[in-house]
């Protein structure tokens, strides 16, 4: 399957600006919080509590920024 959202130099761009970024995982989970960092195969979000959560890429079907 193939991760459907913004480029990599997209993602650069919303790390740096703190940007709000909206996943929605395989299982149909939402998360919202801010990106802080992204590699190859995850993406590491912080939400609005402070608690950070790591995603892999392939459990992600969509993502923006919002």
């Amino acid at each position: 399957m193939e991760l459907k959202g913004p480029s990599e130099a997209e993602i650069k761009k919303f790390i740096k600006l703190e940007a709000k970024m909206e996943f929605v995982t395989t299982s149909g989970q939402h998360f919202k919080g801010t990106l802080l960092w992204a590699d190859s195969s995850a993406f590491h979000i912080k939400f609005e509590n402070d608690k950070t959560i790591t995603l892999l890429k392939n459990a992600i079907v969509y993502y923006s920024a919002i």
